[in-house]
């Protein structure tokens, strides 16, 4: 007989201490309309068999309660719950039925953490990513003239956010480089002083709308934000032509 604290691995466990919580959630009253789940990357240890098993678990499951939430930094539980909710309704009916958001943590010198929208339609290019938001943004004032255009500004706001850091911190900074010749060789894709001058602009624009939205002034808020992301992508647009130029 094998003990619990000894006998188990920690994958065993995992699973174990998920199947109390799952008969935990079963006794539980008035789901639907008065309770909240939340899952705090809940795949510690697990293989990926048991990961997909878990996305498909949390999907037949996250409807029972009146809102799921689902956190994680785990790249292959991600790719799963993607793939198992994907974008369509219980009745196989096109949608964004499971909406995305992105948390970054950042420490306070590098402008705070920031909780931000997650595109509905990923692409690799990051032009056609910002393009989505007006897109959206014209959609839903075509279907509703009232729709709220703050929590609007506030949600792309710090969309917009996400990539300028991500161009910063990858194409300019190259953080993540390794080899000090990968670098070098992109190097070519630094933007000139002019344009690092509007970048700082756009982020600062980013940054105000997390707290400072002029209430009663949505229109010219929203205009603010179309250019901003005009700003950006022309910067991206024009040093990836530069950088293919001298390639």
């Amino acid at each position: 007989v094998r003990k619990l604290s000894e006998g188990l691995s920690e994958g065993e466990l995992q699973v174990l201490s998920l199947c109390f919580f799952f008969a935990f959630l079963d006794i539980q009253g008035d789901k639907l309309s008065n309770k909240i789940v939340v899952f705090d990357d809940p795949m510690t240890s697990l293989d990926n068999n048991n990961i997909h098993n878990l996305s498909k678990l949390l999907k037949d499951r996250h409807n029972q309660f009146s809102q799921c939430f689902i956190f994680t930094h785990h790249k292959t539980l991600y790719k799963f719950l993607l793939k198992t909710f994907g974008n369509k309704d219980n009745k196989g009916n096109k949608g964004n039925k499971y909406e995305k958001y992105c948390i970054l943590r950042n420490i306070e010198s590098l402008g705070g953490s920031f909780l931000c929208y997650d595109s509905k339609d990923k692409s690799n290019d990051i032009k056609d990513e910002l393009l989505n938001i007006i897109n959206e943004e014209e959609r839903e004032r075509g279907e509703n003239m009232k729709y709220d255009q703050t929590s609007f500004l506030v949600e792309y706001g710090q969309y917009l956010r996400r990539q300028v850091e991500y161009y910063i911190k990858e194409d300019i900074l190259h953080i993540n480089k390794r080899n000090f010749a990968d670098i070098l060789d992109n190097i070519d894709k630094i933007p000139s002083k002019n344009d690092l001058q509007k970048l700082k602009e756009v982020y600062s624009f980013c940054n105000w709308t997390t707290s400072h939205v002029d209430i009663g002034d949505d229109d010219n808020s929203m205009n603010q934000l179309k250019s901003n992301v005009k700003t950006f992508t022309d910067i991206v647009d024009k040093n990836s032509k530069q950088s293919k130029m001298i390639e």
